[in-house]
């Protein structure tokens, strides 16, 4: 999220926003209890407000990848493709 580290990805190489609704994020992270910024009550909450605030940022990515419906194999394929492009 720092700005420096940011600029520095954007012009030494690319980067990849891997895209997914919020209700798949919060089914698959709802028992992790490794992450610090969503320890309290109503986790979908805070996975919205995190969402909506960094989004913008998300937004710079080189490029996008929507992964609601992609297995992980595809959404490796597209990686390496961007990388192969490079």
């Amino acid at each position: 999220m720092a700005k420096k580290v940011r600029d520095k990805i954007l012009k030494n190489t690319i980067s990849v926003w891997l895209d997914i609704n919020l209700k798949t994020i919060n089914e698959r992270i709802k028992w992790n209890n490794k992450r610090p910024l969503l320890k309290g009550e109503n986790t979908q909450q805070i996975i919205n407000k995190i969402y909506a605030e960094r989004k913008s940022i998300y937004n710079l990515a080189n490029y996008k990848i929507n992964c609601n419906y992609l297995k992980k194999e595809s959404i490796v394929k597209k990686i390496i493709s961007f990388y192969e492009k490079k």
